[in-house]
């Protein structure tokens, strides 16, 4: 009856001004969430009907949602914000479960049921204004004090929101100008909601013609603000978005720069592959041999528009390597990034290898854009790659410099015995060294690799790319420990064999010495007519010396020690005795 329902009503109402029953309802509510989004699946009779999760969905995203607007509205106490903080949170973790779990049109039925508004006439229409009135919570929570949590729960929002519009639709568009305009005026001080901003605008341009100049302007902006490697270098002061800061620009926004490039590498390398898969592919049963030529124009629309995406690539990368990063996380992903970059160019340049191979030397000619983009990466990319790497070994040398002279000294011994200082090595700071020096040598492997097979395409084309490039040294060999140590030892036992022929026959060397001078002066004396005497040592001496370089030698073979097994093998087995 309507009277039974009144008193229901009063009894709700009574419920929902207790603010405690209100915050314990919304944790349970955030729990389920969770565990729905994590596992697939709810722990009741009904935990595994999805249409009818679906429609508890709808209703509790409305209930959160008009709540969320309440607590907006009220100048709700700092007791009571953890309730709206718990509220806005499950409110966008169910946004996550119907993009991940649901279809498309199910979401935006979501939304319709949370903006029930009659003056809108399409689910579209309710998209776009749902996602206004994030953008202004957005902006009010960003201004309040300690609001950047309640910030990144609606930028979450928006970008999911977001994925649903066509890539040319003019909805996209605002988004993505509403964002490039948040990131250019506002100051943003919290480095993890520039994060999800920076992601979520490199995500959203990737789709759109912002994919090409948006990123390299970020990463100008960045070396703008970190400064070159070059100290001679001066770097224009560009300052354009002022959400970048110095505190978030290395960290946060650099490695967004280098995920969102490895993304588009990865699907440049699928369009690589692509191709090949189309040149090898033999063709239809007429008699024309040649592909046709609505095919060709195809092919090479495509491989116009994957060297502008390349050189746009290139041209980020330049950027992230001149800029002067702190020793760390930031360097690793450069590294990363340029390698990679090097190894796809370089499958770009086999594919045209192999398309010369296809076609013919004499028909085969190198498209402009191919030149352009081998001529980029030559002046803008090698020069500073290898300066990049300069850096890097200079930062590393000045850390382990620097933890050296703070390392421990640990004291070994008695108090009797001489107390010896010794230095202990950090065993984490060698496993950080080894990690932070293993990309060099990766990198400058790949970079030979693309100059080895672009001098290949150069002399199959009989084109000389190498002008824009400085010739790199070659590194085209192996060292052979086992080698080294096999002529260790045969060195090592025929300097001891000679140095114990010496010692065993000095005596005898020593008065044949003295007599061939003896000789020498006679003969010269008597070949000049002239008799006059030599002043010679008497016999005497002479033998006394002998015998006492005769007992100097005796006395050092006995005190010679016995050689190892492995020397006395390459001495043919011989020992030393020593003499009684």
């Amino acid at each position: 009856t309507q009277s039974t329902w009144a008193s229901h009503e009063a009894v709700l109402d009574l419920l929902r001004s207790h603010a405690s029953f209100t915050s314990y309802i919304v944790h349970v509510v955030l729990q389920h969430c969770h565990h729905l989004y994590n596992h697939g699946f709810i722990v009741s009779p009904e935990g595994k009907n999805m249409k009818k999760i679906f429609g508890y969905l709808c209703d509790i995203a409305r209930s959160l949602y008009l709540l969320i607007l309440k607590q907006r509205e009220i100048q709700v106490e700092k007791s009571k914000k953890a309730v709206y903080d718990s509220a806005l949170e499950a409110y966008c973790v169910i946004i996550e479960i119907a993009a991940k779990q649901f279809e498309e049109d199910d979401i935006r039925r979501l939304v319709t049921t949370v903006e029930e508004d009659p003056n809108m006439n399409s689910i579209c229409d309710s998209m776009i204004y749902h996602l206004q009135q994030c953008q202004s919570h957005f902006i009010y929570d960003l201004g309040q004090s300690g609001g950047e949590k309640r910030a990144i729960n609606w930028i979450q929002i928006i970008g999911r929101l977001s994925m649903y519009f066509e890539p040319d639709s003019a909805e996209l568009d605002q988004v993505i100008k509403w964002l490039v305009k948040l990131v250019k005026k506002e100051e943003i001080n919290e480095p993890q909601l520039c994060k999800f901003i920076i992601c979520l605008l490199l995500q959203l341009t990737w789709r759109t013609s912002y994919s090409l100049s948006l990123p390299r302007d970020i990463a100008e902006d960045v070396h703008s603000k970190l400064g070159d490697i070059d100290e001679d270098a001066t770097v224009n002061e560009t300052n354009v978005f002022h959400a970048i800061s110095t505190r978030s620009a290395a960290p946060i926004v650099l490695t967004a720069l280098g995920n969102h490039a490895e993304g588009v590498l990865d699907c440049m390398m699928w369009v690589i592959g692509y191709l090949k898969l189309r040149a090898d592919e033999k063709p239809n049963n007429s008699s024309s041999t040649q592909t046709p030529k609505h095919t060709t124009e195809i092919i090479q629309k495509i491989e116009f528009e994957l060297c502008n995406v390349f050189c746009a690539v290139v041209a980020l990368s330049s950027q992230m390597l001149q800029t002067e990063l702190p020793i760390g996380p930031s360097i690793q992903i450069v590294f990363k990034c340029a390698t990679k970059l090097y190894n796809i160019i370089t499958a770009l340049i086999k594919y045209y290898i192999h398309l010369c191979q296809r076609v013919g030397v004499k028909k085969f000619t190198i498209p402009g854009y191919l030149r352009k983009l081998i001529k980029l990466s030559g002046t803008q990319l090698q020069p500073v790659a290898y300066s990049f790497i300069s850096f890097a070994q200079n930062l590393q040398t000045d850390q382990s410099k620097a933890t050296t002279a703070k390392s421990k000294k640990k004291k070994v011994g008695n108090k009797k015995d001489a107390i010896q200082e010794v230095d202990v090595v950090n065993e984490p700071t060698k496993k950080r060294v080894l990690n932070e020096t293993r990309p060099i040598p990766n990198l400058v492997f790949h970079m030979e690799q693309y100059e080895r097979f672009l001098i290949e395409l150069g002399t199959k084309s009989k084109t000389n790319f190498m002008i824009n490039f400085k010739h790199s040294t070659s590194r085209d060999f192996r060292i052979n420990l086992a080698n080294i140590h096999i002529n260790d030892e045969v060195e090592v036992a025929s300097q001891y064999d000679a140095d114990i022929t010496i010692e065993r026959s000095g005596s005898a060397l020593i008065p044949l010495v003295v007599e061939n001078a003896a000789s020498a002066s006679v003969d010269s004396t008597e070949g000049a007519g002239e008799s006059r005497d030599v002043d010679r040592p008497p016999l005497d001496n002479v033998s006394n010396a002998d015998n006492q370089q005769g007992m100097e030698c005796t006395i050092v073979a006995e005190t010679l020690p016995e050689p190892p097994r492995k020397l006395r093998k390459s001495l043919g087995g011989r020992r030393i005795v020593s003499r009684n």
